[in-house]
Formats: structure tokens, C-alpha cells, sequence
């Protein structure tokens, strides 16, 4: 036993190794490898699609353009982050160099059941994903205790918070398997469970996070955006769609409201005979910043923002080094 143990130490940087070293150690649920292997016969149908599309009514090539391997790579795993889809595209060139992409020795395993560079980097990200997740979970339901125990209620929302993409039913259902071994019957919403409980439940279940590691604090923004324009409900008359109203003394047929229309907000302000108010709180431009994250917080919240202009230059560098990427990684004359 210690003699397998220390083999799988040994030799973890292989996909097998690592993921019969989680197994054994509890730290990854024996369902992982039948997900795993229907993950990767899964991806390996997506090429044939792209191949089948690619050749219309001929006969397939068992290839597809770097371009649409690249596509295929983006649609499938929508839910990793740039960096991970970058490093798969980058494992993807490094097998398959050429003008086509060869998903059939793409797949294919060596004499020591080893599979390539893009294969073996799916697996493992596949496994990391996982461990993250419930990392992240764990942390944020630390953040929302009161030292051991949350609300029952709160469970949904701290969940949410961490995968917003997540629909209601599989968060409910990983409400279920978490509490299964902690209440027998439906618990009221203000009955205790323990983290460390709930945690260790999950962890027996392969559950996979839905939204992007790195867009989790965007996506949650639009949601709130979209949840508070729904309360605030459609602009009633005079009242402008952006949050403000508009009420003028003079006639809409007026000189002065031609003039109106055309100056600015700050503009309108002094102009006597009109005055603007704003329809509930206006969104917060920023939000505030603190040295601990809260329950809805991730671990890939950002620093503090720099000004506005380094962030426009910064963004602009960094969308125009990842087309510069993209372009590489599609020329099928690389």
C-alpha cells in the first residue's frame, strides 16, 4: 500500500496517477472518472461535427482547419477561463502543427497509454476545476458563517454568488446532496449547517462549476444590473430609460426645448423653468473596495483599480496581444 501510494506521488504529473491519488486519498469522488471519460469521447464528437460540416456531402477526413479545431476548443470548454482556453489552443498547436487538425491521433494513446500534450492537459484542468470549486465554496461559506454553521437559507445565495450561471435546479440539487447527511426531514431556513459537513457531502458528488472563474464578479454585476431594472420596472412618461426625469416649464414645441434636447444633462440643470431628478439610487460607479472579501466575493476579485485611462490602455494592450494570439493559433500556414 505504501509502495502505491508513493508510485502515485511519484508520478502524479500523469493524468491516471493524479486522479487514482485524489480517489484514494477522498479528495475527488469515484464518479469523476466515468465524467472524465464521457467528457473526452464528448470532445471527440464535437471534431467530427466540425468535420462533418467542414466536408458537407463528401467523405469525412478525420480532420478539421486549425480555425475550426480552435472553435471547437472555445464552444466546449465555455466554462474555463482565457488563460485555460489559451494553454488547450497552445497543447492543440503543439500535437497537431500542421494545416488540419487530426482529431483521430489527437485522441489516440502511445505505448504507454499516454495521449498527447491537448489531451492530457483536458484531464487535468477537468480535475483542477473540480478541487477549485469546492474551494472556493468552502471559502465563501467560511466568509458567511458565524465561525462553523450558516443559515440554511443562506446556502442558495452563497452558491449563486459563486457560479451565477448555475441554473436554480442544480443549485438545489447540490443544496440536496450537501444536507442529505445532516437533516432528515426539510429544515426550517434558519436551522445551523455545518460547513465543514456540507463541504465534505459535496465533495462525494463531481459537481462542475458553470461560469468562468475569471468572469464570476462580471456576470454577477449584470445579473444585479438586470434584477434592479426589473423592480424599478419601464419608464413612465417624461422619464428617461437611463434612471432621470425630465419636467420643463416651457412647451415641448418650444425654442427653448429644441435647446433643451440638444445640451447635456449638466447643461439642463442650469437652464431655469427644468429640473432633473433621478428615479431610485443610481448605480455605484465602482464598488467599494475592502481588504476581505464578503460571502458573494471570489477568489479572482482584482486589486484596486487603477485610473480610468491606464485601464482603457491596459484592456487595449491586452484584447490586442489576444488577437495577435488567436491569429497565430488560427493560421493554418503556422
Amino acid at each position: 500500500s505504501y509502495n502505491l501510494l508513493d508510485a502515485c506521488r511519484r508520478f502524479s504529473f500523469d493524468g491516471d496517477c493524479y486522479m487514482f491519488l485524489g480517489i484514494l486519498k477522498g479528495e475527488l469522488p469515484e464518479e469523476v472518472f466515468h465524467d472524465q471519460a464521457k467528457m473526452l469521447e464528448d470532445l471527440r464528437k464535437e471534431f467530427e461535427k466540425a468535420d462533418q460540416k467542414e466536408a458537407g456531402k463528401k467523405r469525412l477526413k478525420n480532420a478539421v482547419s486549425k480555425k475550426a479545431a480552435n472553435k471547437v476548443v472555445e464552444t466546449f470548454f465555455s466554462n474555463k477561463t482565457k488563460e485555460d482556453l489559451l494553454k488547450l489552443k497552445f497543447a492543440l498547436h503543439t500535437d497537431q502543427p500542421g494545416k488540419l487538425v487530426n482529431y483521430i491521433e489527437l485522441f489516440s494513446e502511445d505505448e504507454n497509454f499516454s495521449q498527447g500534450a491537448f489531451v492530457e492537459l483536458a484531464r487535468r484542468l477537468h480535475l483542477e476545476d473540480f478541487e477549485a470549486y469546492m474551494a472556493d465554496l468552502q471559502e465563501a461559506l467560511n466568509l458567511a458563517s458565524d465561525g462553523a454553521t450558516v443559515p440554511y437559507r443562506s446556502l442558495a445565495t452563497v452558491l449563486e454568488e459563486q457560479d451565477p450561471l448555475k441554473s436554480a435546479a442544480d443549485i438545489a440539487e447540490m443544496i440536496r446532496a450537501g444536507t442529505a447527511d445532516i437533516f432528515l426531514e426539510d429544515p426550517a431556513p434558519d436551522s445551523p449547517v455545518d460547513v465543514l459537513t456540507f463541504c465534505a457531502a459535496l465533495r462525494r458528488h463531481f459537481f462542475v462549476r458553470k461560469t468562468p472563474a475569471d468572469r464570476v464578479e462580471q456576470i454577477l454585476k449584470e445579473k444585479r444590473g438586470r434584477a434592479k431594472a426589473a423592480s424599478r420596472g419601464p419608464p413612465g412618461l417624461g422619464e428617461s430609460q437611463y434612471g432621470f426625469s425630465l419636467s420643463s416649464a416651457a412647451s415641448p414645441t418650444s425654442a427653448s426645448a429644441g435647446e433643451a434636447a440638444s445640451d447635456g444633462v449638466a447643461d439642463r440643470r442650469k437652464k431655469p423653468g427644468m429640473s432633473v431628478s433621478f428615479v431610485g439610487d443610481p448605480e455605484p460607479l465602482h464598488s467599494p473596495k475592502s481588504g476581505t472579501a464578503d460571502s458573494g466575493s471570489s477568489r479572482y476579485s482584482t486589486e484596486d483599480e487603477e485610473p480610468s485611462s491606464r485601464e482603457g490602455s491596459d484592456a487595449g494592450d491586452e484584447e490586442a496581444e489576444e488577437n495577435d494570439t488567436e491569429e497565430v493559433l488560427n493560421d493554418d500556414n503556422v
